[in-house]
């Protein structure tokens, strides 16, 4: 008697699987000094071809292949820096300062699409490593053996003040999520 192995064909380019990260709770910043003439500018959404959001650790290490409009220019008329403001629920917000832009041949450019989620992805395993052991709730834990920067997607960038943003970030993995998700999580 002889068996008959099925051949599995590779899934086809045409089907996507979609990506839908929770988004991980935090508390919206605001500038503690008065700024004005400051306009806050639209949330820039950040997906690539299969889903919602974009891997942190891939960002880190710059596989943005998938990244949709990775090479526009995001970060016009925000001056030389911008601050990155981390947000994790039950931790100390840490702040972290990048150039916003980048120079080819003496000219300044605008930092693209790419270039910004790599420096979020700096940012955030920046603040793992700082506040990986200042344990605030077990619900979002971060560090080794919990929320890491692999588990880590970037949904959107909210801009909270003059040259300073918010990263709005989910996690991917089910079994990281808490018990219990509390209701003011929007998906």
């Amino acid at each position: 008697m002889m068996m008959m192995r099925e051949e599995l064909s590779p899934p086809s380019s045409q089907t996507k699987t979609m990506l839908t990260p929770v988004q991980v709770p935090y508390q919206p910043y605001t500038s503690k000094r008065k700024q004005y003439g400051w306009r806050r500018k639209a949330p820039i959404f950040f997906e690539t071809d299969i889903g919602k959001g974009i891997s942190l650790m891939d960002a880190l290490h710059g596989h943005v292949h998938g990244l949709v409009d990775r090479h526009e220019p995001i970060l016009e008329g925000c001056g030389d820096k911008v601050s990155y403001h981390i947000d994790f629920h039950g931790y100390i917000p840490l702040r972290c300062q990048k150039y916003s832009f980048y120079q080819n041949h003496g000219k300044k450019y605008p930092n693209t699409r790419a270039k910004v989620v790599r420096q979020i992805a700096e940012a955030v395993q920046d603040f793992i490593e700082k506040r990986q052991y200042d344990i605030h709730t077990d619900d979002w834990r971060v560090g080794p053996g919990y929320i890491e920067l692999k588990d880590l997607y970037l949904l959107e960038l909210r801009h909270v003040g003059t040259g300073c943003f918010q990263p709005i970030l989910g996690v991917l993995r089910p079994s990281l999520l808490p018990s219990r998700i509390p209701s003011y999580i929007t998906y």
